[in-house]
């Protein structure tokens, strides 16, 4: 059993999927060729992990794959760690824009404002993680960040983690915010998220990160 299954086998009511839900409850679980936007949801650490670009493309290759290993599922994960990568490495978001444009064939150029009106609820990494992403892009601070990922009436919780996710890179987060999250947290997932934050500090405090974009 892999770690990703101990640990949401403690949460089964969270509002899994039903095909990430069956595959968590198998003793030798499968990728079902999953394109559901849980890929690039669960991805965040990666980004934030990783010490170079083609580290954070293999490690949300491996974190898709698990699962979701349609090639528009670990596209939307890798896209979603190419973006943390890039925020957190303080490019423009004009160079993030071309930069996931072209590399995972996503268009970034329109505004949340033009396509809110015909956008319908959705949640497959193609027609969610490029609005999660044009979501950071529009927004001005964290808050209009994911307010514009939920103004769009999709996958809302989804969006705005995947939007949340890389507009952390790029701006703080209101402390209002923080302490209302973690206080729902459960005390072994908070501890987990401490653990880790600690971890990345260690290993940026003791290793230049790369950068090769």
């Amino acid at each position: 059993m892999c770690y990703m299954q101990r640990l949401g086998r403690k949460y089964p009511d969270v509002g899994y999927g039903p095909d990430f839900k069956d595959w968590l409850s198998k003793d030798n679980p499968l990728p079902y060729y999953s394109y559901g936007n849980g890929s690039a949801m669960r991805v965040s650490p990666v980004g934030m992990y990783a010490q170079t670009l083609n580290e954070a493309l293999e490690l949300g290759y491996i974190t898709a794959s698990l699962s979701h290993n349609h090639p528009e599922g670990i596209k939307g994960a890798q896209a979603t760690a190419t973006s943390i990568y890039m925020a957190r490495h303080k490019y423009s978001k004009q160079h993030i824009r071309e930069v996931v444009s072209v590399i995972y064939d996503y268009n970034l150029w329109q505004t949340i404002e033009e396509i809110r009106s015909g956008y319908i609820w959705n949640d497959y990494c193609q027609r969610s993680v490029p609005e999660a992403i044009m979501a950071f892009l529009d927004g001005r601070d964290f808050e209009d960040v994911v307010r514009l990922a939920v103004s769009l009436g999709g996958d809302a919780d989804t969006q705005a983690a995947i939007a949340g996710g890389i507009a952390a890179c790029v701006y703080p987060i209101p402390e209002h915010i923080a302490v209302e999250c973690e206080r729902r947290l459960p005390a072994e997932l908070l501890e987990i998220m401490r653990n880790f934050e600690a971890f990345i500090k260690e290993r940026r405090n003791s290793k230049i990160y790369g950068s090769e974009i």
